[in-house]
């Protein structure tokens, strides 16, 4: 009913060079992927993450070829 996984909106981007990463507080990475239609439910080794802060990274190769790269925050709340 709400935005139950988090996962950049991307159009037209291949799974080469891909990844969404998502780190916690303490830069544990709790979640990674090289698959652009997958998303982070929440969970990390099969619990619910507190409520909070986290850390994503995404890169991808753009329509012209260069890596692109974005780091941000983003808030899970229940």
């Amino acid at each position: 009913e709400h935005n139950e996984v988090f996962y950049p909106i991307t159009y037209y981007v291949s799974e080469i060079g891909y990844s969404f990463t998502i780190y916690n507080r303490n830069g544990i990475e709790i979640f990674t992927t090289n698959n652009p239609s997958k998303g982070w439910d929440g969970y990390f080794q099969g619990n619910p993450v507190q409520n909070g802060n986290y850390v994503y990274h995404l890169q991808f190769i753009n329509g012209v070829g260069e890596l692109t790269e974005k780091r941000d925050i983003v808030t899970l709340i229940r």
